[in-house]
């Protein structure tokens, strides 16, 4: 999973918020396929105008299937699979707009003389009892909550789909937007100019090289001398030497 900047909900990182989203995606289109198959009312989130009754839960009941693939959009750092679920949830909060605006529109008639005209069996009850203005405002917050809870969860998904890459393993880190000069860099990270310490590397390697070639050369003087020595004295050296057709010394054997 991408690393994340960004939380969703103030709580958890974005990735994982979105990830949930995602499964509350899912959750909801179950129930919406219970309540399309039992026309259970308590189940769908409209009803005041029964041309519309059926809409919101066809078009959560899509869920089943962009809500897996936005958790495995969320989970795998896919961009366009986050994109299509967006695509999903923007549509949902459509036609969760124009629902409810209809809805509201019917309950504005509850009271209404003309109102039996439409046959609507809830805006029945509602006028019997004189609730309607209680049922136009609750009506009013729960849509408002519903759709701002969704909207919401639109706007993370967006926000995660518009920061995470295809393809991770291809991540290419680039500080171009921040710092252009080496110099710009080294002060945004706070670090001093590292060429001073590159030019007393380089001077300390160089003198060690040339150290270690004049130890070499010390070395294989003394190993000439020694050479000379041992042919000219060997009694001393504990050898004799001998030489080849170039007269250089060639070898040295031992005397008993």
């Amino acid at each position: 999973m991408a690393f994340d900047r960004d939380t969703c909900c103030l709580l958890v990182p974005l990735s994982y918020g979105v990830g949930l989203i995602a499964m509350a995606a899912f959750v909801s289109a179950c129930v919406a396929l219970v309540a399309l198959a039992t026309g259970d009312i308590r189940l769908m989130p409209n009803g005041y105008d029964t041309r519309l009754l059926y809409v919101p839960s066809v078009v959560t009941a899509f869920g089943l299937i962009f809500g897996f693939v936005g958790l495995l959009g969320a989970l795998d750092g896919k961009r366009d699979w986050l994109r299509v679920f967006v695509g999903f949830l923007q549509a949902k909060l459509f036609t969760m707009a124009v629902v409810a605006a209809a809805d509201f529109w019917a309950l504005r008639r509850c009271e209404a003389l003309d109102r039996a005209a439409d046959q609507n069996h809830f805006l029945d009850v509602l006028a019997e009892g004189g609730l309607c203005p209680y049922a136009r405002w609750a009506f009013l917050v729960g849509a408002a909550l519903d759709f701002s809870v969704w909207a919401y969860f639109t706007h993370a998904t967006w926000r995660l789909a518009n920061g995470t890459d295809i393809d991770r393993s291809s991540i290419s880190i680039t500080f171009a937007g921040e710092a252009v000069t080496c110099e710009e860099r080294w002060k945004l990270y706070g670090v001093r100019d590292p060429r001073a310490e590159m030019d007393r590397a380089a001077g300390a390697r160089k003198e060690w090289r040339a150290q270690a070639k004049k130890q070499a050369e010390m070395d294989a003087e003394r190993a000439e001398v020694e050479d000379l020595n041992a042919a000219a004295h060997p009694r001393f050296y504990g050898g004799v030497a001998t030489y080849g057709p170039d007269g250089m010394v060639a070898s040295r054997g031992y005397m008993p």
